[in-house]
């Protein structure tokens, strides 16, 4: 059984038993009975090895994919009663996502590849404008906005992908693997530019597989063989040998 926080008004995000299997011989449970909620603001880690279901988890928040089972709800909306075209319009009003890859198109500057993201949202090219200069100043990098992405650091190429999604002014951040390809010093300067949304109320949940990271994270939920809970324990459970040594 999951861990769960009480839901609030307030929050944006709540599941409460959440399951997704697939079927098969056998089915494959990839989550089960997962109850939690996120608030505005909050920065939550998800952290579990390959193949626990962090990713199946991170997909059923952002409506890339559907619960089997359990009651899901974004700002009080029951996901489950709503048709495709709400839960596409929901996804695309409320979430911002962020990738291990930065993918920029190479040919474009990082305020134009920033403005490209806005084009379904059919604004002004002057409200594009605005909105992505503003969301690369949020990051950092506006004094590189006409830089193409290969002539910039691997984290400054990171750091136009989250104005990207910061342009569509999110309620939620939600970010897999983010820091991946990145050095040390560099995964910390992103995560930090991530945590950084956290004032602006922005919720920002993190995927990683990375204890490094998460231990810098306020919260977090482990998940492990599809069961979801707070804290790090089943995960460090079972990467951690008694005296502190790594299996």
């Amino acid at each position: 059984m999951s861990a769960a926080r009480g839901p609030s008004q307030a929050e944006l995000l709540t599941l409460t038993g959440v399951g997704r299997m697939y079927p098969g011989s056998p089915p494959v449970h990839a989550l089960r009975d997962a109850s939690f909620s996120v608030a505005p603001g909050e920065v939550l880690g998800i952290i579990g090895r390959s193949g626990s279901g962090k990713s199946t988890l991170l997909n059923l928040l952002g409506l890339l994919d559907l619960p089997t089972s359990g009651d899901y709800r974004i700002d009080g909306q029951r996901v489950g009663r709503l048709s495709d075209r709400e839960q596409t319009a929901l996804r695309a009003r409320f979430f911002g996502f962020v990738f291990q890859q930065s993918f920029l198109l190479p040919s474009l500057s990082a305020q134009e590849n920033v403005e490209l993201g806005l084009r379904p949202r059919r604004l002004a090219p002057s409200e594009r404008r605005e909105r992505a200069i503003e969301a690369l100043g949020q990051v950092g990098v506006s004094h590189r906005r006409r830089f193409l992405p290969g002539e910039m650091s691997g984290g400054e190429c990171q750091r136009v992908a989250i104005a990207r999604a910061l342009a569509q002014r999110p309620g939620v951040l939600l970010c897999d693997e983010p820091t991946g390809n990145l050095d040390e010093r560099t995964s910390n300067e992103v995560l930090q530019t991530l945590i950084d949304n956290q004032a602006k109320d922005v919720a920002v949940v993190i995927v990683t597989h990375d204890m490094g990271i998460a231990r810098t994270l306020p919260r977090l939920l482990s998940v492990r063989d599809g069961a979801v809970s707070e804290g790090a324990g089943a995960f460090l459970d079972a990467e951690t040998l008694p005296g502190g040594g790594q299996r």
